[in-house]
């Protein structure tokens, strides 16, 4: 999916998600030196004809056999530090040290100055066999265009937040195409709005883009051994999909940026394509209704985690780990037709609710070496 650069959006889920089984990488080259993350590690993407595009290579590297170098990115020799490095590495190196700890992994941070991907996250890997991958490293990914669109923005991550859920809200594209929305429909999606966190700037914007990537590479190579490798994980809740998908499993495949996984949907509650189909019947009432209950019942992190189990784990990954260090406190969101903004942060507080225990999954299953638990 390609939008104006005033609406650009995450497509890490069409990137990180395509392998289909988990990986246990060995040790890859680390982008930082005593604990301090390298600006030299954040280079531009150039030599790319055509522009590189994360979907073409992955969907290669899944191929037995197959030479994907000439999909792969591409730098200068040696590789050119991006005009936004610096800025990059300050977030980094000032941000939570547990999500330092594991963007640390990466072997680089590349900046796409054409624009073509907004943001992706990805372990890369040469598949010898249907059944073996061989993992090499992995990557971060983010436009350019993007991060000096943000850098002009006063509330930097609230501004990319609202494009992300006016674009989900939208209903996609299909063959034959659905009719138009209804003009009151499309206008209460641009209603959504993020608004009124108790910080927001240029670093932690570039925070929340890498926690979510990260979160993606951690959902891939990690999340199916949790429970044997980190004996600390809930008795009751092995498994992070137990809280909010029943049997689902995990699931390791490719999906594009808001594509509910079509074969396992949460047991109860509202959906995104139930939200599609109100907004086409232009019912913003029960629209309202539902997405309000997505926002308010603390189990969720936000509407994209509804979409498929690696989003819903993603998703809680990148707030929670602003929201534990204090990072980001609070982040209200408006819904047209709902009296008070709705401010996600309060789930991550109340110890019952699932997106806590969620959370609290998170750091007893996904281990951070460094850290005392």
């Amino acid at each position: 999916m390609k939008l104006p650069l005033t609406s650009q959006i995450l497509l890490a889920c069409a990137v990180v998600c395509v392998l289909l089984c988990p990986g246990s990488p060995e040790a890859w080259a680390q982008s930082c030196s005593n604990f301090e993350f390298l600006p030299t590690s954040i280079v531009d993407l150039t030599n790319n004809n055509p522009p590189f595009s994360p979907e073409q290579y992955v969907q290669c590297e899944m191929q037995p056999g197959a030479n994907c170098s000439a999909l792969a990115p591409k730098t200068a020799q040696p590789p050119v530090q991006s005009q936004y490095a610096t800025m990059i590495a300050n977030a980094i190196n000032s941000g939570p040290p547990d999500l330092k700890t594991q963007l640390c992994t990466v072997n680089h941070i590349y900046i796409d100055p054409t624009g073509q991907n907004t943001a992706w996250g990805m372990l890369e890997f040469t598949t010898i066999s249907p059944t073996v991958r061989q993992y090499t490293g992995n990557q971060i990914g983010i436009s350019g265009p993007l991060l000096a669109n943000l850098a002009r923005q006063n509330t930097p991550l609230e501004a990319y937040e609202t494009n992300v859920v006016r674009a989900l809200l939208t209903p996609p594209a299909s063959q034959p195409p659905p009719p138009p929305l209804p003009s009151t429909a499309a206008a209460w999606i641009q209603g959504v709005t993020y608004s009124g966190a108790a910080t927001d700037n240029i670093t932690v914007a570039i925070l929340g883009i890498l926690a979510h990537e990260m979160g993606h590479i951690i959902y891939v190579s990690q999340i199916q051994n949790a429970i044997t490798a980190y004996p600390k994980c809930p008795r009751a809740n092995r498994f992070f999909y137990s809280y909010s998908w029943g049997r689902a499993g995990y699931n390791f495949r490719y999906h594009r940026f808001g594509e509910p996984d079509s074969q396992n949907r949460p047991p109860s509650g509202p959906t995104l394509p139930e939200i599609w189909a109100r907004l086409q019947e232009n019912d913003l009432t029960k629209a309202t209704e539902y997405l309000s209950r997505i926002y308010s019942g603390h189990e969720w992190a936000s509407l994209f985690a509804t979409v498929s189990v690696d989003e819903d784990f993603v998703e809680t990954y990148m707030l929670h780990a602003l929201n534990r260090w204090n990072f980001l406190p609070t982040l209200p969101i408006t819904i047209p037709g709902v009296a008070q903004p709705i401010d996600v942060m309060l789930g991550f507080g109340i110890p019952n609710s699932i997106l806590a225990q969620k959370a609290g999954w998170i750091d007893r299953c996904i281990p951070l070496n460094y850290l005392p638990r």
